[in-house]
């Protein structure tokens, strides 16, 4: 009985070299929709739960406007991860430098 010859999967080239090249502002864009608790939103800003729900209410005079508002879900409430990192990337612009300065 003679053997069937199996073929190798033809691969052709792309008629555009742009085509493999994947866009840099879409992967930078892309932010990471990940819910973190309110303990561990504290925990990365290093200040306590109370703290963080004061900077919320706006009648406190440590209200911070720039910081996300929280999303509830069922019993549950938490901010948007990239969110917090977007605030946090303010308050080191605010302080006149990236990290380190």
């Amino acid at each position: 009985m003679k053997a069937k010859s199996q073929k190798s999967p033809r691969i052709t080239p792309f008629a555009n070299v742009a085509e493999l090249r994947l866009d840099a502002t879409a992967l930078v864009d892309q932010k990471r929709l990940r819910i973190d608790s309110v303990r561990e939103t504290a925990s990365r800003l290093n200040i306590g739960r109370s703290t963080l729900y004061d900077w919320l209410d706006e009648k406190s005079p440590n209200y911070k406007p720039a910081l996300p508002k929280p999303i509830h879900l069922g019993k549950n409430t938490g901010f948007i991860e990239h969110e917090i990192d977007d605030f946090i990337r303010g308050l080191m612009q605010a302080r006149g430098g990236g990290v380190g300065n």
